[in-house]
């Protein structure tokens, strides 16, 4: 039998044999170079984001300070501190409570923002003061319950023990003004 082969068959397998010859390449050389230029490409975009970062950041804050002054508005009137004892005396008044201690807010700055801390001592039985530590944690009066620690004490002078609930409500507000944020460039 003879195993020439004519033009046809010829150029089918020359036809095969490129495809194989450029997929063979392909995943040999060219793959990594592809995979390297779109890490490049990727990288680039990163990098334009970057540059933009300082003023987008400046942007941010002055709609920060903007909504801030909308919102803060109305509770600029009273302070936190004001806030949290009215509803505080409110909901003890309905529920059999009663404030042992109210301290001063503890105020801390830390760069754009200022931290405040009030403390509240609560005494009462063991439901009511879950339910009041459950309000303040979920209808956020005037901050964030940030911890809360019962405590069994007794008086000394009529031998009474009773139950108190210190918590701790904290407040963060932006320390920044707005004629600050302008002179930012």
């Amino acid at each position: 039998m003879k195993t020439s082969l004519n033009n046809k068959n010829k150029s089918i397998i020359l036809v095969i044999g490129f495809f194989i010859f450029l997929i063979i390449t392909y995943n040999i050389a060219l793959k990594q170079t592809v995979n390297v230029w779109d890490q490049y490409i990727s990288l680039q975009k990163d990098l334009m984001q970057a540059n933009y970062a300082p003023s987008e950041r400046i942007i941010l804050k002055k709609e920060i300070i903007q909504i801030d002054s909308v919102i803060g508005n109305t509770q600029r009137l009273a302070t936190s501190q004001e806030l949290i004892l009215n509803e505080l005396v409110n909901y003890c008044k309905t529920n059999q409570l009663k404030v042992r201690e109210f301290p001063k807010t503890h105020s801390i700055n830390d760069g754009d923002f200022e931290i405040e801390t009030n403390t509240v001592t609560v005494e009462g039985n063991f439901i009511e003061l879950l339910k009041l530590l459950y309000a303040f944690e979920h209808k956020r009066f005037a901050g964030k319950l940030a911890s809360a620690k019962f405590q069994l004490n007794e008086d000394i002078s009529s031998h009474r023990k009773y139950l108190t609930l210190t918590f701790y409500i904290q407040n963060f507000k932006s320390s920044l003004k707005l004629s600050e944020v302008n002179d930012i460039k």
